[in-house]
């Protein structure tokens, strides 16, 4: 068997999280500054159903070997009589939001796709159903933003959507140093639904529709001349401050990401939007035309 390596991004996500679990509208982009290395080395001779894989660096062989049982059990020749040297090498952060998960299905995924275990068509379900373990309850916009490697809308019932953006608007990110588990997250705002139906019911609609302001504003800035970007930009900081707010009702923005906030304002941000499921992470902040 050949050697096998890919590169993948993480994501990002402008509007549309925790909303997009129950059908909501969600806009995703591949993050610009984290990538993840899934590279396969064959051993010469295999030996048994695994052939006595190795894992680099040697903490990831749990998670991997995990992976790859489960996968098993989507595939039940997923990775039959692999021999040799997986290695990882990532950027990404786990626990901020920004794809560490999604990029690893992904990445594992495409390595099955390349000895014939699964077809193009099976990537994206099979890589949201092993997110399973990660997240509980996966969306699948994650793995759709990682897969697509450009900028999306996703939707439960529609999937992924590209988005045909020649130009994007200056965005920056800023890591609040704090992690936390997607699960733990996603089960916070699913209490919400317990407590006050009406007012979780009343976020999501809030959160999907900044999501769809979002989704046009980008659109908007990308078919406008550098003169004519101003509504663009209005639209987007809106449709960004929106979906920041639900953070707050959800109970998901802690005090370092409201004091991080004001000085990225008081520095010239036009908007500035936690990303990811909450908790911790990274806020993101639109910045002035290019």
């Amino acid at each position: 068997m050949k050697g096998f390596s890919v590169r993948v991004p993480g994501k990002w996500v402008l509007a549309g999280e925790h909303a997009v679990i129950r059908g909501g509208l969600a806009v995703a982009l591949p993050h610009p500054e984290f990538t993840l290395e899934f590279s396969y080395e064959p051993l010469a001779n295999p030996v048994g159903r695994d052939g006595g894989l190795r894992f680099d660096p040697s903490q990831t062989a749990g998670v991997l070997e995990g992976m790859i049982h489960e996968a098993r059990a989507l595939c039940p020749q997923a990775a039959s009589g692999a021999s040799g040297l997986i290695r990882v090498q990532s950027t990404i952060p786990s626990g901020a939001g920004v794809g560490s998960s999604a990029a690893l299905c992904v990445a594992l995924a495409r390595w099955l796709e390349s000895r014939g275990e699964l077809a193009p068509a099976q990537l994206f379900e099979f890589a949201r159903t092993l997110e399973d373990r990660f997240h509980g309850k996966s969306s699948g916009m994650d793995v759709a933003a990682v897969l697509a490697g450009r900028p999306v809308s996703f939707t439960r019932a529609a999937g992924a959507v590209p988005l045909e953006l020649g130009e994007l608007p200056r965005f920056s990110f800023h890591d609040l140093g704090l992690r936390a588990r997607t699960r733990d997250c996603v089960a916070q705002v699913e209490a919400l639904f317990r407590t006050d139906p009406a007012g979780a019911e009343a976020a999501d609609r809030r959160m999907s529709d900044a999501a769809t302001q979002a989704r046009d504003a980008l659109r908007a800035y990308a078919q406008a001349g550098p003169s004519d970007r101003g509504p663009a930009l209005d639209a987007l900081a809106q449709a960004m401050d929106q979906a920041h707010a639900c953070y707050r009702t959800w109970g998901l923005l802690p005090p370092e990401a409201e004091s991080l906030e004001a000085r990225l304002r008081a520095q010239g941000a036009r908007a500035v939007k936690l990303t990811g499921a909450g908790g911790g992470g990274f806020l993101v902040a639109l910045l002035d035309s290019r």
